[in-house]
């Protein structure tokens, strides 16, 4: 019962941050539209083209002292399951962003395409750590999501980490 109640204040707590991670995709969202012609068949019934959104997101927001140190994606493993497995199973994209130390904006981000990443990522684990309560946590480096062809945007402050210019 413990554990539910840490994951609730868990999820509230990201859920605070929302705003900031809705303002950072929308700055970006218009990259991964896609736009298509409709065939011949279609367009004779109205439809001119097909328009693609992306539309299942997981979001992943964590503290500053993570950029700090780490930099790297990380994932839980707790007694409720693996999250890596669940994002890789569920959605087609991942943001993942570091806030300030007191919280009030993003100091990097990444949108992860999932589909892209998931026959891949197992390799790309650099470790499985434990962490205070008895959970684990599996870090991804960034750089090696970047090398994998994953990252569909990133924030400035993320491609300067990696060397890269937007």
């Amino acid at each position: 019962m413990e554990s539910k109640r840490f994951d609730e204040e868990r999820k509230a707590w990201a859920d605070g941050h929302m705003p900031l991670v809705v303002e950072a995709i929308k700055s970006i969202i218009h990259r991964l539209i896609t736009i298509e012609m409709a065939p011949f068949f279609d367009d004779v019934m109205g439809v001119d083209v097909f328009i693609t959104l992306p539309r299942n997101w997981a979001i992943r927001v964590r503290r500053a002292k993570y950029w700090y140190k780490y930099g790297d994606l990380t994932f839980r493993i707790t007694s409720n399951g693996n999250e890596l497995d669940k994002v890789l199973t569920s959605v087609d994209y991942l943001f993942y962003g570091w806030l300030s130390e007191d919280e009030s904006e993003l100091l990097g981000w990444v949108v992860v395409d999932i589909p892209r990443l998931r026959d891949s990522v197992y390799g790309m684990i650099a470790g499985i750590y434990t962490v205070p309560g008895g959970n684990a946590l599996c870090s991804v480096p960034l750089k090696a999501v970047f090398q994998s062809g994953a990252i569909a945007a990133m924030s400035e402050s993320v491609a300067q980490r990696l060397g890269k210019a937007l």
